[in-house]
């Protein structure tokens, strides 16, 4: 369970995620792979939460999270996103209008995937196709 007074505040860089990938439909398998399947996506994740949780715009939104539980929903995120298996989140994602309109947030998270994937070794195409998901919410907000 979520640690914090707050779980909805301590899941905020979900949400955004989450909201920002809200009805993109799931690329195929190929990038999946080209980002190295289930082990490539799990050193993603780790590297991407080591640069959140550095970044002095975003680790507020990390302090009381559970972090096994927060990797375990990004690494489904991502999974799933990039054409691998389906799985299930781990909660149900009720949505949040503040999420839906933190450009700001989803700026510097986008900035720290983009990173989190070059420093995992992932090619140009790939990493610009995988955060490219990201965008919609992006352009929305524009």
């Amino acid at each position: 369970m979520f640690q914090g007074s707050n779980p909805r505040h301590s899941i905020h860089v979900f949400d955004v995620l989450y909201e920002a990938a809200h009805g993109v439909r799931a690329a195929d398998a190929r990038l999946y792979a080209a980002l190295g399947g289930e082990d490539g996506i799990a050193a993603i994740v780790d590297g991407f939460v080591r640069l959140t949780s550095l970044n002095p715009r975003l680790r507020r939104h990390l302090e009381a999270v559970n972090l096994v539980r927060f990797r375990l929903m990004l690494r489904r995120l991502f999974t799933t996103l990039a054409g691998g298996p389906p799985s299930p989140f781990p909660f149900r994602q009720v949505g949040s209008e503040a999420a839906s309109h933190d450009l700001q947030t989803l700026e510097a998270l986008l900035a720290d995937l983009e990173a989190a994937l070059t420093l995992r070794g992932v090619e140009p195409r790939p990493r610009a196709r995988f955060v490219g998901l990201f965008q919609p919410l992006r352009q929305i907000a524009a």
